[in-house]
């Protein structure tokens, strides 16, 4: 019986600004509301369960390749979402299997970052798509076609096997985290988030040709923007970030909102104005009340899945006729 584990989590000072649909139940997900596979022969698929749509592989699979040779290594799906630069992308997921698995993120057609589990803490033995992951462990790789670089390796993964995974862009500086494992990164404020998904790697519900429930369940995808100042203007575009300014006033032009501008001075933010809440340095960090706004969120994950079996046979019975 699947245990449900019900959780509510608030965010002050987002905006959202992508959600994944509930997966259609036993269809598969490339090409589906802009879902891209990395891997054909691997197709993903929505399962429904208890009112909890789920994305998984249907095969478990490994090969001898590398990341960015269109094989096994690639099995991501990803989707394009919404254009963010200052943002975090969650999801949860369940995992009952002790390969690898993880997200997708700041993917396009060139490149993507990937935040790698392989195996559950507590438990030994997992087939890991690099060498560099030591079961049971977890990495941030960049992947740029079939060159990967490891940004940061640790020797523990995820506890239990389920959770929720987030990544985070702010400032130039990225952030993912699962538990107890977390990475930090400068990538550049340049950096764009947008691009994501899901990962597995011999992964599957079905294996050698028999159905073994065996595989990382993904659920409850999210994407927001960051608004630090809860003004209603994201950071990717307001022109005073750290001090609130709806109306985005900006007299003389500068692009620095009348808020954090001295706007009769030197243009750099460094005097006063009747609205600068702070010593601001013309970029909006001269300090903001932030005030959560209610209403202006609407991220929650929702209830990840959990317990020692995720479905029945009889849950996925006309699934596997299908296969069949």
């Amino acid at each position: 019986m699947l245990v449900v584990l019900v959780t509510s989590i608030a965010f002050a000072g987002t905006l959202e600004a992508w959600t994944a649909d509930d997966f259609p139940d036993e269809e598969y997900l490339a090409g589906w509301q802009g879902w891209q596979a990395g891997w054909e022969e691997d197709p993903w698929v929505g399962l429904n369960y208890e009112g909890t749509a789920f994305a998984t592989m249907v095969y478990d699979a490994s090969d001898d390749g590398r990341f960015g040779d269109g094989g096994a290594h690639d099995n991501w799906l990803w989707n394009e979402a919404e254009p963010t630069r200052q943002g975090e992308f969650g999801t949860g997921v369940y995992v009952s299997d002790d390969d690898g698995y993880g997200v997708v993120f700041g993917a396009n057609d060139d490149e993507r970052y990937l935040f790698l589990f392989c195996g559950v803490e507590g438990e030994q033995g997992s087939d890991c798509p690099t060498e560099e992951i030591e079961a049971p462990g977890a990495a941030l790789l960049r992947i740029a076609g079939r060159d990967t670089e490891v940004l940061d390796v640790v020797d523990r993964a995820m506890e239990g096997g389920e959770g929720e995974i987030l990544v985070s862009m702010n400032d130039g500086v990225l952030t993912v985290s699962a538990g107890r494992v977390e990475f930090t990164a400068e990538v550049g404020e340049d950096f764009t988030l947008d691009g994501v998904g899901f990962y597995g790697y011999n992964q599957g519900i079905y294996e050698n040709g028999r159905y073994e429930d065996s595989s990382a369940y993904f659920h409850d995808a999210w994407l927001s923007r960051f608004d630090d100042d809860d003004d209603g203007v994201a950071d990717d575009t307001d022109n005073c970030e750290k001090v609130a300014n709806a109306d985005q006033a900006d007299a003389d032009g500068d692009g620095i909102g009348a808020a954090c501008d001295d706007e009769g001075g030197d243009d750099t933010g460094n005097g006063t104005d009747t609205g600068d809440t702070g010593s601001g340095d013309g970029n909006g960090d001269g300090g903001g009340v932030g005030l959560t706004a209610p209403g202006d969120c609407g991220c929650s994950t929702g209830a990840p899945a959990g317990g020692a079996a995720l479905f029945g046979l009889a849950a996925l019975a006309s699934f596997r006729r299908r296969r069949a």
